[in-house]
C-alpha cells in the first residue's frame, strides 16, 4: 500500500514537470466518440480536470454568439487565451470554457458585461462589488490560475501561470479556506467552488451544450405563427406561437439541422400552459415524407420535456392541434436535438411529455327510472321544490296490482322514496297530496272509496319543513408561506 502511495505521489509531480507543449503527448485526443462521425466526448461530473483538449475555441466563440454574449469580442479573447493557456498547465480548456459559460449565463450578465468577470470569481451574493479585469485576455489567465489553484496547489515559480497570481483577487483566500489542491475531477468543484449541491451536474451539462448538442440551423413555423427563431436563442421568456385574433385549428413549427443528422434525444420547453395539448411530433429527411414519433400533451410550465429517439432526420416538426378552441397554440421556447450516446446531459434535467388531452365526451342522458312520480311538498316545505322519487309497482300482497284504478280494502301506500338529489337531512313523511303510481288513477282525497263494510281513508302524514339548514363551511385561509430571500452561495 505504501509502495503504491509513493508511486501515486511520484507520478503526480512529474506530470507537475511536464512542460506545456508536451502535454497534448500524454494524452491522444479523445474529443469524439468511437463510431460517431464529428461527435465530441460528452463531458461527465466525473471528468477529471487535467484531461485532454476537447473541442476547440472556435466552437465556442460560435456558441456564444449564437445566444447573444455581450462583449463578443472580449468573450473571443477569453475563450481563445483559455484554449492557448490551460493546455500548458494540463487543464482541460472545454471545462474551463464550461464553466465560463455557466457561471456568466453565456456571456450575459452584468458580472461578465461590466467587469468581465468569468467565473463568478469573489462573489458571494448578487449585488456583490466585483473585481474588474481589463480585458477578456486577462480574464481568462485570472481564471486559469484560481482553477488551477484548486487542482494543483499553490503555483510554482515555473508555472506558465505564476505570472498571472496577480489577476486572480481571490488567490490567497482559496489557500486560507484549505481549497489548494483539493479538486480532481468536476464534481469536486461542487462544494468549494460553489456550494450549489448540483454545480458538477450543471458545469458538465453546459459543457455538452457547447461541445455535443446538434446545432440547429434554422426554425419555421407556419403562416399563422411568429417567433420561430426564437426557439433556438437560450431565452425562455422567448418562443414560438400563433399570431392573430381567435382560435386557430392547428399550428406548426419546424427546425432544420441544415443536413442528415442520428438523433438520440429530442427536447422542448414550453412557456405557457394548456397550448398544446394535443401535438403531433415527426421528422423527415426531405421536408416531404414524414415519419411520426408520437402524439403528446401539454406538459408543465417551464420543465424540459424529453424522448429518446432513434432516427437520422434533417427536420423535426412540431404540429399543435386545437381541441378546445385556446386563443393561442404553441408556446414553445426552446428546443434541443442531441446525438445518441451514453453520458451526454443537458445543462437542465428534463421529463418524459404527457399523453395527449382529449375533449371530455358530452354527457349522455341519464336514464330515468320508469315508473317514476313526482312527490310535491306542502306549502311549509316548499323551499325543498319538487322531489323525483321512484315508485315500485310490482304487486305484492297488501298492494294495488298494476293498472287497477281503486284501491282495495287492504291497500297501503308507501311513501316515495328520495333519491339522493335532496338535500334536506330530515326523513319525508307521505304529503297530504295523492301520490299518483304510474298508470293507476288515484282519486283526489275528498273522494270516498267504498269497501263493503268500511271506508278506509288513506293516512295523513305532513312533511315538515327541514329542521337544519346546513352552513357552508367556514375555512381560514392559511397565512401566506415567508419569503425567502435568494442568496448566492458563498465561493471563494
Amino acid at each position: 500500500m505504501l509502495v503504491a502511495v509513493v508511486t501515486l505521489i511520484a507520478a503526480t509531480v512529474m506530470l507537475a514537470a511536464v512542460p506545456g507543449a508536451a502535454w497534448s503527448a500524454l494524452w491522444p485526443r479523445a474529443d469524439r466518440v468511437e463510431g460517431q462521425s464529428g461527435a465530441v466526448r460528452p463531458m461527465a461530473p466525473g471528468d477529471a480536470l487535467l484531461g485532454p483538449t476537447r473541442g476547440s475555441a472556435a466552437t465556442a466563440i460560435t456558441f456564444a454568439g449564437r445566444f447573444g454574449a455581450r462583449q463578443p469580442n472580449d468573450v473571443s479573447l477569453y475563450i481563445n487565451e483559455v484554449y492557448r493557456l490551460a493546455p500548458q498547465v494540463g487543464l482541460d480548456p472545454a471545462i474551463v470554457v464550461a464553466q465560463s459559460a455557466l457561471e456568466t449565463d453565456t456571456w450575459r450578465t452584468n458580472y461578465w458585461a461590466n467587469h468581465r468577470n468569468p467565473a463568478g470569481i469573489g462573489i458571494t451574493w448578487d449585488g456583490q462589488a466585483s473585481f474588474t479585469w481589463a480585458n477578456g485576455t486577462d480574464a481568462a489567465r485570472g481564471h486559469l490560475v484560481h482553477l488551477a489553484l484548486y487542482v494543483s496547489g499553490e503555483l510554482d515559480p515555473s508555472s506558465p501561470l505564476y505570472p498571472y497570481i496577480g489577476l486572480d483577487p481571490r488567490y490567497q483566500a482559496a489557500i486560507d479556506a484549505g481549497y489548494a489542491g483539493r479538486a480532481v475531477a468536476i464534481s469536486d468543484l461542487t462544494g468549494t467552488w460553489a456550494a450549489d449541491p448540483y454545480y458538477d451536474q450543471k458545469l458538465s451539462g453546459r459543457g455538452n451544450d457547447i461541445l455535443y448538442r446538434h446545432v440547429i440551423a434554422a426554425s419555421f413555423g407556419s403562416g399563422n405563427t411568429t417567433g420561430a427563431g426564437a426557439v433556438t436563442d437560450m431565452n425562455p421568456a422567448t418562443g414560438w406561437r400563433t399570431a392573430g385574433a381567435g382560435p386557430a385549428a392547428t399550428a406548426s413549427l419546424t427546425v432544420d439541422l441544415g443536413a442528415t443528422r442520428s438523433v438520440g434525444r429530442l427536447r422542448w420547453l414550453l412557456g405557457a400552459p394548456g397550448v398544446t395539448d394535443r401535438m403531433i411530433v415527426a421528422w423527415s429527411t426531405n421536408g416531404s415524407t414524414w415519419a411520426t414519433v408520437g402524439t403528446y400533451g401539454s406538459g408543465p410550465t417551464g420543465q424540459w420535456q424529453a424522448l429518446n429517439v432513434s432516427f437520422a432526420t434533417r427536420y423535426v416538426r412540431f404540429t399543435v392541434e386545437n381541441p378546445f378552441q385556446a386563443d393561442v397554440l404553441g408556446a414553445i421556447t426552446e428546443v434541443q436535438l442531441w446525438p445518441p450516446a451514453t453520458g451526454a446531459w443537458p445543462y437542465q434535467p428534463d421529463v418524459a411529455p404527457p399523453g395527449p388531452t382529449r375533449p371530455s365526451p358530452s354527457p349522455s342522458p341519464s336514464a330515468s327510472a320508469s315508473p317514476s312520480a313526482s312527490a310535491s311538498a306542502s306549502a311549509s316545505a316548499s323551499a325543498s321544490a319538487s322531489a323525483r322519487t321512484s315508485v315500485t309497482a310490482t304487486a305484492t300482497p297488501g298492494r294495488p296490482p298494476r293498472g287497477t284504478s281503486t284501491p282495495r280494502p287492504t291497500a297501503t301506500i308507501r311513501p316515495p322514496t328520495p333519491t339522493p338529489t335532496l338535500r334536506a337531512t330530515a326523513t319525508i313523511r307521505p304529503p297530504t297530496a295523492t301520490v299518483r303510481p304510474p298508470t293507476a288513477t288515484v282519486r283526489p282525497p275528498t273522494a270516498t272509496v267504498r269497501p263493503p263494510t268500511a271506508t278506509v281513508r288513506p293516512p295523513t302524514a305532513t312533511i315538515p319543513p327541514p329542521t337544519a339548514t346546513a352552513q357552508p363551511p367556514t375555512a381560514t385561509p392559511p397565512p401566506p408561506p415567508p419569503t425567502v430571500q435568494p442568496t448566492r452561495p458563498p465561493r471563494t
